[in-house]
C-alpha cells in the first residue's frame, strides 16, 4: 500500500468523472427515476451502516465496503445485478482487507437480519452466493482493494484548529454521509475533508465563534476555494435528494428493475424461438 494518495490506485485508476458515472447509470434510468435510483442506493448504504453498528465494526471498514460498492456500480447497473448480494460481498471483503476478518456466515446472517426489518423478501442469498461472487467483485475492481479515506485528515485538521468536540462529531457524521454519494469517486480525500470543515464553519451553529479562525486557516491553504464551495453545494444537494426517502418504496423499486429484466429475457427467448422456427421452415 502506498501512503501517498497521489501514487495510489485510487488516484491513478479509480478517480472517475461525473460523465463516466452518468453514462453507466443510463441503463437503470430507463426503468426507474433518478430519485428512485438514489433511494435504492441510500437503502443499501443504510444497511451497511447498520450492519457495521450491530457488529461493532470500525467506521473505516464500512467506508471501504461502500467504496467497493460504488466502484462496482461505476461499471455495472442495479438492474443487471443483485445490489444486496453485491453489498454483502463488499462488507465481507472489506473486513479482510481492513484486517478485521469475520466468518462469512456471520456477515450474511447480519445483513439478512438488517434487511429483514424492512422486507424479508429482499434478501435471498446464502454464504455460497457470497463466496462465489467474491472473486467477481474483486475482478470488477481490477483487484485494487486499498482505499484512502477522509477520516484521518479530517480529525487531524480539526484537532489542529482546536474546534470543539461537538463540531468534530458533526463533521464525522457528514463524512459518513459522503459514502452514500458519488463524491468519494470524484474527489481526493483531503479535498473532501477540507470541504467538510468549511461546511462546519459555515453551517454548524456551534462553530460560529470559530469562523474567524477557520477563515484565516483557509487563507493559508493551497486549495481552490471555488472547488470547495461547489463541492459543499453538491453535498447539500444530496441531503435534499434524500429528503423524502422511505424504506417502504425499496421493494417496488427493485421489483421494477427485475420485471424489466424478465421482460427483456422473455422477449429475447421469444425472438430466439421465432428464429429457430423460421429456419425450420
Amino acid at each position: 500500500m502506498t501512503a501517498n494518495y497521489w501514487e495510489s490506485s485510487q488516484a491513478l485508476k479509480w478517480k472517475l468523472t461525473q460523465e463516466e458515472l452518468d453514462e453507466n447509470r443510463k441503463e437503470d434510468l430507463k426503468y426507474i427515476t433518478e430519485r428512485e435510483y438514489w433511494h435504492l442506493n441510500y437503502f443499501c448504504c443504510n444497511v451497511a451502516f447498520k450492519v457495521g453498528k450491530n457488529m461493532q465494526l470500525r467506521q473505516k471498514i464500512i467506508a471501504t465496503a461502500l467504496m467497493y460498492f460504488k466502484r462496482f456500480y461505476a461499471r455495472n447497473s442495479f438492474r443487471g445485478s443483485e445490489p444486496l448480494l453485491v453489498l454483502t460481498t463488499c462488507i465481507y471483503v472489506a473486513t479482510k482487507i481492513e484486517e478485521f476478518p469475520l466468518h462469512i456466515k456471520n456477515v450474511v446472517d447480519e445483513v439478512k437480519h438488517v434487511v429483514g426489518v424492512t422486507d424479508s423478501r429482499l434478501f435471498k442469498f446464502d454464504c455460497a452466493n457470497v463466496a462465489e461472487f467474491e472473486f467477481y467483485l474483486m475482478e470488477e475492481m481490477d483487484f485494487y482493494l486499498i482505499v484512502h479515506h477522509s477520516y484521518r485528515t479530517l480529525i487531524k485538521l480539526m484537532t489542529d484548529l482546536k474546534l470543539p468536540i461537538s463540531s468534530i462529531q458533526q463533521a464525522w457524521w457528514v463524512t459518513n454521509d459522503i459514502y452514500r454519494t458519488d463524491i468519494p469517486l470524484l474527489y481526493p480525500p483531503h479535498i473532501i475533508a477540507v470541504t467538510i470543515i468549511f461546511m462546519v464553519g459555515v453551517l454548524i451553529s456551534d462553530a460560529n465563534k470559530y469562523k474567524d479562525k477557520i477563515k484565516d486557516w483557509f487563507i493559508g491553504l493551497n486549495v481552490d476555494m471555488t472547488q470547495i464551495v461547489e463541492l459543499s453545494q453538491e453535498i447539500i444537494s444530496y441531503y435534499e435528494l434524500w429528503n423524502d426517502y422511505s424504506n417502504r418504496n425499496i421493494y417496488n423499486i427493485i421489483r421494477k428493475l427485475k420485471m424489466s429484466q424478465n421482460f427483456d429475457n422473455s422477449t429475447s427467448n421469444s425472438s430466439s424461438s421465432k428464429m429457430i422456427l423460421d429456419k425450420k421452415k
